[in-house]
């Protein structure tokens, strides 16, 4: 019973993050990339994240340029690139 309970409520959680919307601003330095290791392609943070949240079956758009409407968006996230300590 506490199987389909957590179930239920996963499934619930996710029917609701599919109604958010997302705005990724890719304000990232264009040389800096990393390895997709599942395609390996270069991808940006940026991307790697948009892509995640089309595949969770949220509405995202990834974008160079910040919108001058964030109104109808739940989330902004703002990627600045990946990061390296060498």
């Amino acid at each position: 019973m506490k199987r389909v309970i957590i179930t239920l409520m996963i499934m619930i959680s996710m029917i609701s993050l599919s109604a958010i919307n997302v705005y990724i601003w890719k304000n990232e330095n264009p040389t800096a990339q990393i390895v997709n290791a599942e395609t390996g392609y270069p991808s940006s943070a940026a991307n790697a994240m948009g892509n995640i949240l089309t595949e969770l079956g949220i509405n995202n758009v990834v974008a160079p340029e910040l919108t001058t409407s964030m109104a109808e968006y739940d989330v902004v996230i703002v990627s600045n690139g990946t990061f390296c300590e060498s």
